[in-house]
């Protein structure tokens, strides 16, 4: 097996530990806690502003002044 396959394999593998990991009951808790602490390192490198936001904030803040009673047209 030549390096490109080997490493190939390694990402193969770790990238479905990191996604799977915790979910597999025969692996020991402290393997398992590892796999969500290395799912939330890999989630905590992507920025914050490629991150998907909110689409719906806007229209829930509307529903909620309406609810209440106030007019949404004013800003």
């Amino acid at each position: 097996m030549n390096k490109k396959t080997f490493g190939f394999i390694f990402v193969i593998l770790l990238a479905g530990f990191i996604i799977a990991g915790d979910s597999l009951t025969f692996l020991p808790p402290q393997v398992r806690s590892a796999s969500v602490q290395s799912r939330n390192f890999v989630v905590g490198l992507i920025p914050k502003w490629i991150r998907p936001k909110n689409r719906d904030a806007g229209r829930e803040q509307e529903i909620q002044k309406l609810e209440k009673g106030q007019d949404t047209n004013q800003q």
